[in-house]
């Protein structure tokens, strides 16, 4: 039976999807979907609560990208019984300790390095939920500024219309201008930027 890890290794595998379908020990058949952001260890801990017989990896159009049976796949988590060391014929005690010090010490490592990558991939995961949620605000926040900025231009050109302070005749004369702009371009555009010369 896979693990949580197991899983989670399983779901970060490239190409990934857009979805899993998770087909229990009940028969009941579950799509979990893959949203941006996801946290995988979280999401791997969901999948095997369901205590999964098969697995099926979806794309965008429902393609199926990979299956697995967890039930099929051996269990490599820690925990289990060590591997005896083969000590050769005729080795003296001294070599026997430095070889089984060897493999403990062998045994800590790895312990370390997999607990190690475990948390670098929780921070990093952490570190893109965070830039996601300070995208999301900035371009809120840049939204809500055009907004206002809109309201109050239009504010001011209502204003101008009778308005004969120095400002008022300011923004007519800018609308005015832009206005004007804007048919020449547009007449411009009507005649490939050529005028008309009289014979």
């Amino acid at each position: 039976m896979m693990t949580s890890k197991q899983i989670r290794r399983w779901l970060v595998k490239q190409p990934r999807g857009e979805s899993v379908k998770v087909l229990g020990e009940d028969g009941e058949t579950r799509t979990i979907e893959i949203l941006a952001g996801v946290v995988w260890s979280q999401l791997a801990d969901t999948i095997h609560a369901l205590r999964p017989e098969t697995l099926e990896l979806l794309g965008k159009e429902g393609n199926l990208i990979r299956s697995v049976r967890p039930e099929d796949q051996e269990d490599d988590e820690e925990g289990g019984p060590e591997p005896v060391v083969q000590i050769p014929q005729g080795v003296d005690a001294n070599t026997q300790q430095l070889l089984v010090f060897a493999q403990l010490l062998s045994g800590a490592y790895r312990h370390s390095t997999d607990v190690a990558f475990e948390r670098m991939v929780a921070l990093f995961e952490a570190c893109n939920r965070r830039s996601e949620i300070l995208e999301q605000s900035l371009d809120a926040m840049t939204k809500l500024i055009r907004r206002a900025v809109q309201d109050q231009y239009d504010a001011a050109a209502q204003a101008a219309g009778g308005d004969d302070s120095d400002i008022g005749r300011l923004i007519r004369a800018f609308l005015n201008g832009k206005a004007e702009a804007e048919i020449k371009n547009s007449v411009g555009a009507g005649t490939n930027g050529k005028t008309e010369t009289k014979a």
